[in-house]
């Protein structure tokens, strides 16, 4: 018999992980049941030593202009949203009419009323339209990927259960594989009082294939825990901006400090510059070995034309991550500062 030492669940010897909290920590016990604190489904309770020191360097991780584009983008969507209800209250101004019902006070109440009503509809669809986005692609996950498990996987699963933890994060997100047609990515979403993550089987491919680089898919999922623990997938902050998503100039800076702020997030959990994880999405799952990270940055920083520089700063300005070219350069800086957004 043995005890889990998180969550205090006593296991038979021959259990590798806690089946209620995914944790391979054990000490030696004796009984049945429970041996400690009842503790809901995927919490992680007080966080540990490390866990705590990884929560002091967290705060100082996030990338400068995040909460500065975060805040004008809530202010744009604010500033929209008014506009929606103003012009539904006003159609009747607009459209003619308003001399023949500025003689029946009440029908124009009315009819204001309506209209600003309608403006709200309108509002309710648009939230209820992204809701249900999200459970939709959660539905097409759950369909077509595999989840990482104890059983399935368990080497990522024993990862996930860490990270969780030293995130303190309220829930463990789930994490899935799924077949992407030689894509090699991954992603997170939110779903209500649920996480998850999704690697693309081709990115797992060289932690169990020839290369058998667990390190590298390690970063790239903290990378996504990252955005779990900046709340970046969460329903709240996305409803906030959501009529801002549109305005190009801002949404997309935001969306590469997001990026930039979860790559933090991803050398403290794994200990590494992730410049290696870097090259996987870039040269592929084959190739990325054999690429030296230096000579990549020099062939590509090291150019002074002007034309390549201006149509580089186009094409990074209009991109929902930052080019790799800036994120490399931003993951090897020992400095540790912001990387660059424009």
């Amino acid at each position: 018999m043995k005890i889990c030492k998180h969550c205090g669940m006593a296991l038979d010897d021959q259990t590798m992980f806690c089946p209620r909290c995914g944790s391979a920590s054990f000490r030696e016990g004796v009984g049945h049941g429970y041996a400690g604190p009842s503790l809901p489904n995927d919490s992680y309770g007080s966080p540990n030593p490390e866990a705590m020191y990884i929560q002091q360097k967290l705060k100082a991780l996030r990338h400068r202009a995040e909460l500065p584009l975060f805040g004008g983008m809530i202010g744009i969507s604010s500033l929209v949203l008014l506009f929606i209800l103003f012009r539904s209250s006003s159609i009747l101004d607009s459209s003619g009419y308003g001399g023949f019902f500025g003689a029946n006070p009440a029908l124009a109440l009315f009819l204001t009323v309506v209209g600003m009503m309608t403006g709200v509809v309108g509002i309710l669809y648009a939230v209820v339209s992204l809701i249900v986005s999200y459970y939709m692609l959660y539905a097409q996950t759950t369909s077509g990927a595999v989840q990482v498990t104890p059983v399935n996987f368990p080497e990522i699963y024993q990862k996930s259960v860490e990270y969780a933890q030293m995130l303190s994060l309220p829930y463990r997100p789930e994490v899935y594989i799924m077949q992407q047609n030689g894509v090699v990515n991954a992603f997170s979403a939110w779903m209500l009082k649920k996480r998850y993550v999704v690697l693309n089987a081709e990115l797992v491919d060289i932690a169990y294939m020839e290369n058998k680089d667990f390190s590298s898919v390690y970063f790239v999922m903290a990378h996504e825990y990252g955005h779990h623990y900046f709340n970046h997938t969460a329903l709240w902050r996305n409803l906030l901006i959501m009529y801002a998503e549109s305005f190009f100039p801002v949404s997309m800076a935001f969306s590469r400090a997001c990026e930039y702020s979860c790559d933090r997030v991803a050398q403290l959990l794994t200990h590494q510059s992730g410049a290696r994880a870097m090259m996987v999405l870039t040269a592929g799952r084959h190739l990325y070995k054999y690429v030296r990270t230096e000579d990549y940055l020099q062939n590509l920083l090291n150019r002074h034309r002007a034309d390549e520089e201006v149509f580089r700063w186009i094409y990074n300005f209009f991109s929902s991550h930052p080019i790799m070219p800036y994120r490399v350069q931003a993951l090897l800086d020992p400095s540790g500062k912001s990387g660059r957004i424009l």
